[in-house]
């Protein structure tokens, strides 16, 4: 992950200021390496003072050993009143990982944590894999930052500016749960477009009375409803 820290470090800067001092949400951060080491010792909360301390723990942050998953889960499993976890890593775990997912069923029943997470430039499908089963089992939800920039451009374009037709922006195929939920929709957006323009082309061809029959019909109706509701 050496050679993203600065973007990870830029990405989880914004997600401190933007999502949790703005929310007001408790959090805690920890890294896992060699060693697991957490920034607090519990969760605090998201106060200019705390952010700001944040902010500065995590540029100090190294990539280097191994993955202790493991480790790092056990640990934030046991600080009080967390809810959920987000795992953000670029590789698997130092250990089996069906050992992790055993390790972490048998956490989740003390308490039913739920974890969400980010595969980081990880091009290993067995590391993704592992990922996604960890987030599933335990109720979250798995992204994938690949570093797709046509992906993520395509994505922030539908997000701000919408779509005008059914074939611009063209999306990759995405292995998240947020973007491919975001394409899902997109897709059936774009099919009632369609239908749509389909539906306007009996206009074009005479058909206007019948159409505004329809509406007509549409709007006594709804008069109708309007009307025996202020009755009752």
């Amino acid at each position: 992950m050496e050679p993203s820290l600065e973007q990870v470090t830029r990405e989880l800067t914004s997600l401190i200021w933007e999502q949790l001092r703005k929310n007001q949400i408790k959090f805690n951060l920890i890294s896992f390496a060699e060693d697991v080491v957490a920034w607090q010792e519990c969760l605090v909360e998201a106060t200019d003072e705390a952010c700001h301390d944040a902010v500065q723990w995590v540029s100090t942050f190294r990539a280097h050993g191994n993955t202790s998953i493991l480790k790092a889960l056990q640990r934030a499993f046991h600080l009080q009143g967390v809810e959920a976890l987000y795992v953000l890593t670029d590789g698997k775990p130092d250990t089996s990982c069906t050992l992790v997912l055993q390790e972490i069923e048998a956490l989740r029943k003390q308490r039913a944590v739920t974890i969400h997470t980010i595969s980081f430039n990880c091009s290993d499908r067995g590391a993704n894999d592992f990922l996604k089963r960890l987030a599933w089992q335990t109720g979250g939800r798995y992204h994938r930052c690949h570093g797709d920039a046509d992906g993520q451009l395509a994505a922030h374009r539908i997000l701000t500016e919408g779509f005008r037709d059914e074939d611009d922006p063209v999306f990759p195929v995405f292995e998240g749960d947020d973007l491919k939920k975001l394409a899902e929709e997109v897709a059936k957006a774009r099919s009632c477009l369609a239908q749509a323009r389909l539906f306007r082309c009996p206009m074009a061809a005479g058909h206007q009375e019948k159409i505004s029959l329809l509406f007509a019909h549409i709007g006594m109706l709804k008069l109708l409803w309007l009307n025996d509701s202020r009755l009752a």
